[in-house]
């Protein structure tokens, strides 16, 4: 053997056909090795790689090494296992060779391709069938048959993509989509269509902004926030509620501007402050020093229905309940008037209790009639059951009907009795 030998590789791949069965990733190499010009004989170690180009590139598993391979007349055969390295992609041997007296391996360049012969491994089931003719299909470990029409039959078929026309397709898992439009057939009757006109039974929860354009859109039921944006309201004081604590605040209804005065009364004189409750209106008079009582139940006619003094300079009046409060600036006083007079057109009631009642048309009782107070009539009063005064005024005129019996009444005395 030469200290530095030269070798150059004849390949020549051949493949034992008795190992096909076998079904392994085994296949037998044969190559011819030149020592220099000449034939190489003797004993010599070889190594193989397996890389996936013919210059760099990436080895595919590991390197096997073949020692003391014998080689006769240049020719060898060696048999090689690098497993499942074959997935289809082009795959190159790389050959590195050194006598076996040792040091490092000459790899013999350039790489040779390895040719497909090495994926044709047996296939455990391609003995169940030996044409396509006689193929089962629908059966486990079978291969897919495909009729005259062109259509295949199977069971289950897994693959990373599938292309066509799906059009046959069922049961699919609509969670599994990842692109494209279904058309508004296919989803649920419960999801809501832009386009179309959708009952909203449940309650909803709207986190953005909601923006209805259509002039035409109503909305019906109870809303609640801050509705300071809104505009256009139409104000119906039978729907405005106010509860508890929640009040209906800011609500501003401007005003309308009157054309004039629909009403006018004259006061006694100077007037400086007014307050209004219930049907009557009540005037403070600065100049007069008098407090007057207006009965606007018709604000197109109001009547005075009663003065009373008061201190220096009324300037101030309010009304609350059955009195009366008012700011006398010239004698820094403020006086309370007891109003308990009631002052009633027309009254159905179980029992009333007040100081003095005064009436200006006619009163019926249908039951007993009990007046402790004042009892002031100015025109008739029908009584059914019993009267009991303690103190009975009357003009001479007065007619009090009380069972079919009349009194005719002057001062607070009986004259005659029918």
């Amino acid at each position: 053997m030469r200290k530095q030998p030269f070798f150059c590789l004849i390949i020549a791949l051949a493949f034992s056909t008795s190992l096909l069965h076998a079904q392994g990733t085994v296949f037998t190499y044969q190559g011819r090795l030149n020592d220099g010009t000449q034939p190489a004989s003797g004993n010599y170690d070889l190594r193989f790689k397996i890389y996936d180009a013919v210059s760099v590139g990436v080895q595919q598993g590991g390197a096997l090494t073949n020692a003391a391979t014998a080689v006769s007349n240049g020719i060898f055969t060696v048999t090689l296992d690098f497993g499942n390295q074959f997935p289809g992609a082009d795959r190159w041997l790389e050959i590195g060779v050194r006598t076996n007296s040792g040091g490092a391996f000459t790899a013999l360049l350039p790489r040779q391709p390895i040719t497909p012969i090495p994926y044709a491994i047996y296939s455990a089931t391609a003995a169940t069938a030996s044409n396509a003719t006689t193929a089962s299909a629908n059966t486990a470990n079978a291969i897919v048959k495909r009729d005259i029409a062109g259509n295949f039959s199977a069971g289950n078929i897994t693959a990373v993509n599938v292309f066509g026309n799906g059009a046959g397709l069922m049961n699919l898992n609509a969670t599994a989509l990842a692109n494209g439009t279904l058309p508004d057939g296919r989803l649920s009757p419960n999801v809501a269509l832009l386009n179309g006109t959708n009952l909203f039974t449940g309650s909803n929860t709207y986190a953005g902004v909601i923006i209805a354009t259509n002039a035409n859109n109503v909305l019906n039921g109870s809303f609640r926030g801050d509705g300071a944006g809104l505009t256009n309201l139409n104000v119906d004081t039978s729907q405005v509620i106010v509860g508890g604590t929640n009040l209906v605040a800011p609500l501003t209804v401007p005003p309308k501007v009157p054309a004039a005065a629909i009403g006018l009364a004259t006061t006694a004189g100077y007037p400086y402050s007014v307050a209004v409750a219930g049907h009557y209106a009540y005037v403070a008079n600065v100049i007069t020093n008098t407090l007057q009582i207006f009965d606007v139940s018709n604000p197109r006619a109001p009547v005075s229905v009663g003065v009373v003094a008061t201190d220096y300079t009324p300037r101030s009046v309010a009304v609350a309940g059955r009195y009366a409060y008012v700011v006398n600036w010239g004698s820094h006083t403020l006086q309370i008037f007891d109003l308990g007079g009631a002052y009633i057109q027309q009254l159905e009631a179980g029992t009333i209790e007040t100081g003095t009642l005064q009436t200006r048309d006619t009163v019926t009782v249908g039951n007993h009639l009990d007046v402790r107070g004042g009892l002031t009539v100015s025109g008739s009063a029908r009584i059914s059951g019993g009267l009991s005064v303690n103190n009975l005024v009357g003009g001479f005129t007065t007619n009090i009907v009380l069972s079919g019996h009349t009194f005719y009444i002057t001062n607070g005395i009986i004259m005659n009795v029918q």
